[in-house]
């Protein structure tokens, strides 16, 4: 699981850092407060950086050119264009916080002289290459026990974008990739699933496909029968459209209405999503109350059981609350692994992230604080 992220100049941040991060993690916020950003972000660190990722977020965002490298360039947040990137001998300030943030107790003095030489000679090649952004993880299964490892000992797990004579690279602690936009833009699924917030039937053909004829396939229909109808038997998807099996008889997905098919694209993107990351826009999208109340009751149990990290978007407060009720059921002596995140800015200009855990999930109901 991620249990931490710290971003710098990625699109919408100039900085962001969410110090816990939950198994369950809804994240709200008014309009433009970063919630589709921070799921990019997200993919792109479950993916370590994989260019395919990255072209999507650049073609879904118009920003993509792919007889272009500079088009990486739309990736940075627009502050950053202000500042003086190259190295001149010494980590620069922005450069030696997040290295501070990165090596928690530890010597700054230190740290910095071990990863700026080990950054320097090793992959930045000090004074030409410009840091872009950076999406830095903390790894909380690493201690720092010794030096002799350098790097290794750090606790981080982190990604950053960087560019060298017009060549674009993605590193981290371990290797580095060059990227080409002329990478087809593809999410797959080997790293995580992702749900977009709207729902076509070849979002759910791509991923139905890559658990069709396997063991798996039973799991779809038992979710289905807790979710949609008990009285569910058979499912088959293509490109002509998706239908099952009610009480013998072959009934159209379509049919149903929009909210079977946003229900029918969750359950199988989780089911995909074992021991791995589920990303959600808008969860809320086409489904009555009473149907995401059983959802969340879903994502609740199976999240724990199949070892899944869950972060989904809403705009929606009866979304919020279908999640506290689903906290309150799940949780055991009066905890829970789930959080609800609201993105804003400070007085001051700053994005943050507040965390609300379901204990006091009814006050910001109760305060009407504004979801969008």
């Amino acid at each position: 699981m991620i249990p931490s992220i710290h971003i710098k100049n990625f699109l919408t941040f100039d900085s962001l850092e969410i110090p816990t991060l939950k198994r369950i993690n809804l994240i709200g916020g008014k309009n433009n407060a970063g919630k589709t950003s921070l799921l990019e972000v997200l993919l792109i660190l479950t993916s370590n950086g994989e260019n395919r990722v990255l072209n999507t977020i650049l073609k879904n965002r118009g920003g993509l050119d792919q007889g272009s490298l500079t088009t990486y360039e739309e990736l940075k947040h627009k502050n950053s264009l202000k500042k003086n990137h190259k190295f001149d001998g010494k980590l620069l300030d922005r450069q030696q916080d997040f290295i501070e943030w990165m090596a928690r107790g530890v010597e700054r003095e230190e740290i910095t002289n071990r990863l700026y030489r080990n950054l320097s000679e090793d992959t930045l090649d000090k004074d030409i290459k410009r840091i872009l952004f950076v999406l830095g993880v903390q790894n909380e299964n690493e201690a720092i026990n010794k030096w002799e490892d350098t790097l290794e000992v750090v606790k981080i797990n982190g990604l950053l974008l960087t560019e060298k004579h017009g060549k674009y690279k993605i590193l981290n602690k371990t290797s580095e990739r060059d990227l080409s936009p002329s990478r087809e833009p593809n999410l797959s699924y080997e790293h995580f699933s992702f749900v977009p917030a709207y729902t076509k039937l070849a979002n759910i053909e791509k991923v139905w496909n890559t658990i069709v004829l396997t063991e798996d396939e039973d799991l779809v229909l038992e979710l289905i029968r807790k979710v949609i109808d008990p009285r569910i038997t058979k499912l088959s998807i293509g490109s002509l459209g998706a239908k099952t099996q009610i009480d013998g008889k072959p009934v159209s997905i379509k049919t149903l209405g929009e909210g079977v098919s946003r229900v029918l694209l969750i359950i199988i993107s989780m089911v995909a999503a074992k021991n791995k990351y589920l990303v959600i826009d808008e969860i809320e999208t086409a489904l009555h109350y009473s149907a995401q109340e059983n959802l969340w009751n879903t994502i609740f149990e199976y999240a724990e059981k199949w070892n899944i990290q869950v972060f989904a978007t809403t705009h929606s407060r009866d979304t919020i609350r279908a999640f506290k009720y689903a906290c309150t059921k799940y949780s055991k002596n009066g905890e829970i692994d789930a959080q609800y995140l609201r993105l804003q800015k400070s007085r001051a200009g700053n994005f943050e992230a507040i965390d609300f855990d379901y204990k006091n999930l009814d006050q910001s109901l109760d305060l009407n604080l504004e979801i969008r």
